[in-house]
């Protein structure tokens, strides 16, 4: 992300690079810990090519609904013997006119 990211915003592109090779991977999720306390899951898309281990969500409507830090944890299913996360990262989500 360049710039400063504002609550409400949509379109905002989020990548994060988790480091592995994701050609196997089955299931791609990040785990989003708002700064309200809610909890959720957004599905990214692995970007071409896999091996560059590049995950990119695209926001929507209602994803960035509060201001303030936001903690985001990758998950990665390439079976049911493997699954990783990846570490804790976190960006700031800033009140509009700040």
């Amino acid at each position: 992300m360049a710039g400063k990211v504002y609550k409400d915003d949509v379109g905002v592109q989020i990548r994060v690079n988790t480091g592995i090779d994701l050609t196997s991977a089955t299931t791609v999720s990040l785990f989003i810990s708002k700064p309200n306390g809610q909890n959720t899951t957004w599905t990214p898309t692995k970007e071409q090519p896999y091996t560059s281990g590049i995950l990119v969500y695209t926001t929507m409507q209602g994803d960035l609904n509060a201001a303030g830090t936001y903690k985001l944890q990758a998950y990665v299913k390439f079976s049911e013997s493997q699954i990783l996360y990846g570490e804790t990262g976190s960006f700031q989500v800033y009140d509009r006119w700040k």
